[in-house]
């Protein structure tokens, strides 16, 4: 752990909360040290100490969270732009990302936040006074949002506001939840957050050990694995996403390997998104070919998938159609969608549409 934190100021310790999920082992002679469980790397964390993540510390032989409530980043985005294709599709959601991740991917667009932690400079970043669950609400209303998504960094890291806010909402509200995340979490955490969450937006960065490591310092990928099955079991909306990276994971048969696992793992009308790569923070790579992009897309229809989308691509076809008889069901203008269905089934030929869960209409 960073010796830098051995003694947290007072600001940090006016923001700390209790955190869940971990175990206290017996002391030793150096003191108690506690075993963090939100996500695998199940971090052993003395007093005066962070967690890999850089947000959760032990403070008074307990563990907290210093970042409750109190985001870096919130607005209004299109759902579209999570992206979720097949979920309330043309709706607005508010979004929130705070600092901090159990990821260090040398590629992350975010990484001015999502390498921060929650040292001097890293919590001058994020809001002042932490934000009520009821708050959010308010600004769901203000701004048409319909919705609320924690996503621009892991929300895992955060679970305890992520928890708060979603049973909230669903006690007070008919907003739906939604999750943008690497899956890195663990099983017990994982089980709570699917109870009060409607649709889980997931990460399949690589399948590859040796990948894992090298971009993300963690070399275990079955973890993310075996979330993503447990998802696609849950009946929680699953949209999955591969962001195509240049001599990372874009070999042949790295992709191949990806859609045979997926196959075998999750509904075939699970919405699957590959996504150009450019290049951001440590890893300089030339941008992703489109060839590979559509390669990948090739591939995962040969293995059934019946709605593969591509991003980051200008002048990507990123309509919804009938896996059937190629009916457009809805048509999309970068992050703008129109509805062209009343229900989830095609109009021209009845095919039913399991993973469309289209909004209310309002009359």
């Amino acid at each position: 752990m960073d010796p830098g934190h051995a003694m947290f100021s007072e600001t940090l310790k006016a923001a700390a909360r209790p955190a869940k999920y971990f175990v206290k082992p017996e002391p030793d002679d150096l003191g108690v040290k506690i075993r963090c469980r939100l996500c695998p790397r199940e971090c052993v964390i003395r007093e005066g100490e962070m967690g890999y993540c850089g947000v959760r510390g032990v403070l008074d032989g307990e563990l907290v969270t210093f970042i409750w409530g109190r985001p870096s980043s919130i607005a209004v985005d299109p759902v579209e732009k999570k992206p979720l294709y097949h979920f309330h599709p043309g709706s607005l959601v508010l979004s929130l990302g705070t600092i901090g991740c159990n990821f260090r991917c040398k590629h992350c667009q975010n990484w001015t936040i999502s390498m921060a932690d929650a040292d001097s400079a890293g919590f001058r970043l994020l809001e002042s006074e932490p934000i009520e669950p009821s708050a959010l609400v308010e600004i769901c209303r203000r701004h048409g949002a319909t919705g609320v998504s924690f996503t621009y960094n892991e929300p895992t890291i955060w679970m305890e506001y992520v928890l708060d806010t979603f049973h909230y909402f669903r006690e007070h509200t008919d907003y739906y939840t939604c999750l943008v995340t690497n899956a890195f979490i663990s099983p017990e955490p994982l089980e709570d957050v699917l109870q009060v969450t409607d649709a889980y937006r997931a990460d399949l960065k690589t399948i590859r050990p040796e990948n894992l490591v090298k971009m993300a310092e963690y070399n275990h990928p079955e973890k993310v694995l075996e979330t993503i099955a447990r998802v696609a079991k849950s009946g929680v909306h699953l949209e999955v996403v591969t962001n195509i990276v240049t001599n990372w994971n874009d070999s042949e048969e790295e992709i191949r390997e990806m859609a045979e696992w997926m196959a075998d793992n999750v509904p075939l009308d699970t919405p699957w998104h590959f996504t150009r790569y450019f290049p951001h923070n440590e890893y300089r790579e030339d941008a992703t070919p489109v060839a590979t992009l559509r390669f990948a897309e090739r591939i995962a229809r040969e293995r059934g998938f019946k709605f593969v989308y591509l991003g980051n691509l200008p002048g990507a076809d990123g309509d919804t159609t009938c896996p059937k008889c190629g009916q457009t069901l809805i048509s999309r203008a970068g992050y703008s969608a129109h509805i062209l269905v009343d229900e989830p089934r095609c109009p021209a030929c009845g095919e039913p549409l399991r993973s469309l869960v289209l909004p209310e209409r309002k009359n």
